[in-house]
């Protein structure tokens, strides 16, 4: 099992929740179409037909299984909270969750059909018949049901572990999967941080307002309107952290074959652009990791100078948003948290310097 207990439980739980909702909701609009096809059909005699029947009693079976695993893993969650040994009790429910089939439904419309026998099972078939032998066929639709559905438990299994059951695990399991930068970003948008180490080399700026950035401070404020309007906060309580320029976090940026790209390709706007330049930094796909693709995302490169020595300077200015406009389950669940308020905003700024070694190598 890649994941600890705790996350296995809470995985769980969820996909049961989902599905336990699922069943509920479908459940109301079958009995809801069953009764306005009663209600227009007062000239018949209604009565169910056998294999009616039968869909129903397997719809409160698939009910009652899914209740029943819930309620074992809740158990399983209370031992396990009170610091009881539950190896045998994981492996158990893992096999009864894989032996318990958990049928698909779709939601359904009952339609009356013309007909002036008594009784909706006439000699061809009925209209809940019609209807009900579709979920036989329900193959063609369960892989794009079960994707979205497993999105969906991926999204809630995110908010559940970057929200109200974030812990030093956690962190640790996403500064190994996703990078140092990605789960200190994270962990700065939490009250109880598991890392004060990231921030060692960084000044914490109280706001837009703070004097340390008076020679971006328009922009600053406007860049923070925009970001966080989806979520309606006041720019003037989003706090932020300069990372100098040989903090880890900056050095990291420094050497990013990515921005060194960049820099290579803006050296125009860089030097006398007043507005800088902008970039985002890729995602590299599953099972690699993308660092400053989800610690940072995209960025803007401002104030760019020459020194004395020949030195580049810039400075990488980036908000923590989870951008509203992307529909990835863990910025879904990042976005979640925030409009809970489990997780806060802030803005960084990170001081980069290209040495001019290495920019003769760029600015050929």
């Amino acid at each position: 099992m890649t994941m600890t207990y705790a996350q296995y439980i809470n995985y769980e739980m969820e996909r049961l929740v989902n599905y336990i909702n699922h069943i509920a909701e479908f459940n109301n609009s079958y009995n809801k179409a069953l009764k306005d096809l009663c209600s227009k059909s007062n000239t018949y005699n209604i009565t169910k037909t056998e294999n009616t029947k039968k869909y129903e009693k397997e719809i409160k079976e698939s009910y009652d299984k899914a209740m029943s695993l819930y309620n074992d893993l809740k158990r399983i969650a209370d031992k396990y909270n009170s610091r009881m040994n539950i190896d045998s009790d994981i492996q158990w429910f893992q096999s009864r969750l894989n032996s318990t089939k958990l049928p698909i439904y779709e939601k359904v419309t009952l339609k009356l059909e013309p007909s002036k026998q008594d009784g909706i099972a006439t000699g061809g078939a009925s209209p809940i018949q019609n209807v009900l032998d579709m979920y036989t066929r329900n193959i063609n639709h369960e892989k794009e049901f079960e994707k979205k559905y497993e999105n969906l438990a991926k999204q809630k299994l995110a908010e559940i572990l970057i929200g109200d059951n974030y812990n030093p695990d956690f962190y640790d399991h996403a500064k190994h999967k996703y990078g140092p930068d990605t789960a200190g970003m994270l962990d700065l948008a939490h009250e109880n941080r598991n890392d004060l180490s990231y921030t060692k080399d960084a000044i914490k700026l109280t706001n837009w307002k703070d004097p340390r950035v008076a020679s971006d401070k328009d922009y600053l404020r406007k860049k923070l309107m925009e970001q966080f309007s989806y979520y309606d906060f006041d720019e003037d309580n989003i706090p932020g952290y300069f990372f100098k320029n040989y903090s880890e976090p900056s050095q990291r940026i420094a050497n990013d074959p990515d921005f060194l790209k960049k820099i290579k390709e803006s050296k125009n706007d860089i030097l006398n652009n007043p507005k800088g330049t902008s970039m985002g930094f890729p995602n590299y796909g599953h099972n690699k990791k993308s660092n400053l693709h989800f610690a940072l995302g995209h960025v803007d490169i401002r104030n760019g100078y020459i020194d004395k020595n020949e030195n580049l300077h810039v400075k990488v200015y980036d908000t923590y948003d989870f951008n509203p406009k992307e529909d990835s389950p863990l910025i879904i669940a990042g976005k979640n948290k925030m409009l809970d308020g489990e997780l806060k905003p802030f803005f960084t700024i990170h001081d980069i310097i290209i040495p001019k070694e290495k920019l003769k190598e760029l600015w050929k």
